[in-house]
């Protein structure tokens, strides 16, 4: 059931601006520029993980310690280097970087989106796997890592906000938004929606 709701003018109050692409793009703006939301990126690793930049491979090897020595149990590190085949399972060479904290967001004409935020030093992760069928021991870096991230609102399969969460689908790579509020969140992903609807290439079909 549709409701009306009026609103009564008086005094200073003025009436509400009419709502454009341009009014929603500097909401977005607005609210992000205030540093109190986080950002939650998935570049197909999971959320805020991404490749390590560099790695570091530590065993234990056999080496020839001499004639009186002999054979000697030697802990190796191989320094940092590239993560190629550092490990037998080079899936694991990922660092946690956790979620962005947004500081802004410039248009990019109607239907682009840029959302600026903070950058993030190297983050480094510590874990145990195997190379040469042999137990090591690996430290990976994230190296450093930058914004902004880029919206194309015609590509966008919608926005839905849940709780104080606002989930962009649809987008590469994957996002969504923590608000300081749930109204704000509603109001948030009402933006972003009409942003959408806006740039929506096949609104014209009648479909």
């Amino acid at each position: 059931m549709a409701v009306a709701v009026v609103f009564s003018l008086s005094g200073g109050a003025h009436a509400q601006a009419a709502q454009t692409p341009a009014g929603a793009q500097d909401f977005l703006g607005k609210v992000l520029a205030q540093g109190t939301s986080s950002l939650s990126v998935d570049r197909g690793r999971g959320w805020n993980r991404v490749e390590a930049a560099e790695a570091e491979r530590c065993m234990w090897t056999e080496e020839f310690g001499g004639f009186f020595a002999g054979m000697q149990r030697v802990w190796k590190c191989t320094g940092r280097t590239s993560p190629s085949f550092l490990s037998d399972d080079d899936s694991r060479m990922w660092v946690d970087v956790g979620s962005w904290t947004p500081r802004g967001a410039t248009a990019e004409g109607e239907c682009k989106t840029r959302i600026q935020v903070d950058g993030k030093g190297s983050v480094y992760r510590e874990f145990k796997g195997r190379y040469d069928g042999k137990a090591a021991e690996f430290t990976a870096w994230s190296g450093q890592q930058q914004g902004p991230f880029l919206i194309d609102w015609g590509k966008v399969a919608g926005a839905t906000s849940n709780g104080r969460e606002v989930h962009l689908k649809g987008v590469a790579p994957a996002m969504y938004f923590v608000l300081p509020s749930e109204e704000l969140a509603v109001r948030f992903a009402y933006a972003m929606e009409f942003l959408r609807l806006n740039c929506d290439a096949t609104a014209g079909t009648g479909f």
